[in-house]
């Protein structure tokens, strides 16, 4: 894909602008990539702390077998108290 910008006068030189824009382009690419991976990363961590991949999840969830409203959610167990919440949530952040 190519990409020209026209300038009707411009003080600087094609190639300064050129590499500035390869560098601004690289640098967010990289930004980019980073969070791809960081999100990924989280997931995984999700996936197997759940026993359950995404696409599993989206369909119970969507289904109303998760969340809040669900039985036998977190919020309908009796044996559950605050400190295991607590305890699951920073287990899935750490």
């Amino acid at each position: 894909m190519n990409v020209q910008i026209q300038f009707k006068q411009s003080r600087f030189s094609d190639s300064d602008v050129k590499k500035t824009v390869d560098d601004a382009l690289r640098r967010e690419l990289g930004q980019a990539r980073l969070r791809r991976d960081h999100f990924a990363e989280q997931c995984r961590r999700f996936e197997a702390l759940y026993e359950m991949n995404s696409d599993m999840f989206l369909q119970q969830f969507e289904a109303g077998d998760l969340g809040d409203d669900a039985e036998g959610g977190v919020h309908d167990s009796p044996s559950m108290d605050i400190e295991q919440v607590l305890q699951m949530i920073v287990a899935y952040l750490d």
